[in-house]
């Protein structure tokens, strides 16, 4: 695997490492209520070589000192003989602090449990380390804590500031290499602004603005966030803002890892499993265009039931292991240009049906990847010479007729031999 390229480029702060490729960067997320082994099965398949998977401290350390790394232990290491890279998300209450709520979701408080958390991510840090030193662990200081559902109270930058800049601490003094991602937050640190008026805060722009203090952004290697928009393209038209966001706040000569840890589109009753393929292809497409890790939420659906809709349905794989159209479609991405180095992603003026085409750009020698797409009306191509057109949802070959493809929602790729 090529050493990963994570920058966000900023002035001045350009990489120097090769080109990062859709197999450095694509991430598939696992959850705690599906059996393990399905969803190991699912990322090899589909070909991931990374994957997301939470960390409960209440869950590990259920005693005071004594911590039970059985589960974690097998797991990651399972993980790892795949040849997959784990994003670990720390967090979570613990009632043997006695601070957390009823449903054992609580932040550490201040004192004693602040310090048992660290110590429990600093044993995390040290526990697992990754058998690539070119490709880290990536340690995620909690989940959404702008957000009452994983906070366990209103939420509160500031406090979680000084949280996460303990943890991050400990993880350093514990494992000087360890890579650690602050802000873990639903949505961006950019997106419009949404008031919650009982918690007295704008959970997006406010809140991160707040909680990105200089002590957390010293420490911390980078941002996490979880950009779940209507349309993918959305978080590439808000990208100046973000690297303006970046460039106000980093501490660091370094430039920061930027990294999507949650993104992905359900199929529910507005999505067709068609329409679910090609947003989560171009959610993939533009986090890796952006040189970002990106982890695809989720790779296998947890619910049994497929009649139902809703945030079930985010799944490239049903409950029961069968392939849909999306998880069909990331695989046969990743086996068609996996390896390819990411030259990048674009907007291009609008076809003869005014709408703007995206391109994604990627080579392996004199190989060459284009892939292009519209929002919403279909379009107009012409491939270079040469090249052949598949669309990437069905993978069927599609006509150039008089040099001309017809292109749309669903993301088509071109590939041809310089």
């Amino acid at each position: 695997m090529k050493r990963l390229t994570f920058a966000i480029l900023l002035a001045g702060m350009a990489p120097a490492a090769p080109a990062a490729t859709l197999n450095d960067l694509a991430s598939g997320q696992i959850v705690g209520n599906i059996p393990f082994d399905s969803q190991l099965k699912a990322l090899s398949v589909v070909g991931m070589r990374r994957a997301r998977l939470g960390l409960r401290w209440g869950e590990i350390e259920r005693a005071r000192g004594t911590f039970d790394w059985s589960l974690a232990d097998r797991k990651i290491a399972d993980l790892q003989r795949q040849g997959i890279v784990p994003i670990l998300t720390l967090f979570g209450g613990n009632k043997a602090y006695r601070t957390a709520t009823a449903d054992g979701a609580g932040p550490p408080a201040d004192g004693e449990a602040l310090a048992g958390f660290a110590r429990f991510t600093a044993a995390a840090a040290a526990r697992y380390r990754s058998v690539r030193p070119d490709t880290p662990i990536l340690f995620e200081i909690w989940n959404e804590p702008n957000t009452k559902t994983f906070w366990g109270r209103p939420p509160e930058p500031e406090a979680y500031a000084r949280r996460a800049g303990a943890a991050c601490a400990a993880i350093k003094a514990a494992s000087p290499n360890a890579r650690v991602l602050a802000l873990a937050m639903e949505g961006t640190p950019v997106k419009a602004r949404y008031y919650v008026l009982s918690y007295g805060i704008d959970i997006y722009q406010e809140w991160a603005a707040r909680a990105a203090t200089p002590a957390l952004m010293r420490c911390a290697d980078g941002f996490s966030m979880h950009p779940y928009l209507p349309l993918p393209e959305e978080v590439l038209r808000a990208d100046p803002d973000l690297r303006a966001f970046v460039a106000a706040h980093w501490a660091k000569p370094a430039a920061p890892l930027i990294v999507f840890s949650e993104w992905g589109y359900a199929i529910d009753a507005k999505r067709t499993p068609a329409d679910q393929a090609a947003l989560q292809l171009r959610a993939l497409l533009i986090g890796a265009g952006l040189k970002r890790v990106t982890n695809l939420y989720q790779i296998v659906d947890d619910q049994r039931d497929q009649t139902k809709a809703g945030r079930d349905g985010y799944g490239l794989v049903t409950y029961y292991g069968r392939f849909k159209p999306s998880g069909d479609a990331v695989r046969r991405l990743k086996r068609a240009i996996g390896d390819y180095g990411i030259e990048g992603i674009d907007r291009l003026g609008g076809t003869g049906a005014g709408e703007t085409v995206y391109r994604f750009s990627a080579r392996s020698g004199p190989a060459r990847a284009r892939i292009l797409w519209t929002e919403g009306r279909p379009g107009t191509a012409r491939p270079p010479a040469g090249a052949r057109a598949m669309d990437l949802v069905t993978g069927a070959v599609k006509p150039i007729v008089s040099g001309v493809v017809a292109i749309g929602p669903a993301p088509t790729l071109f590939s041809w031999n310089e």
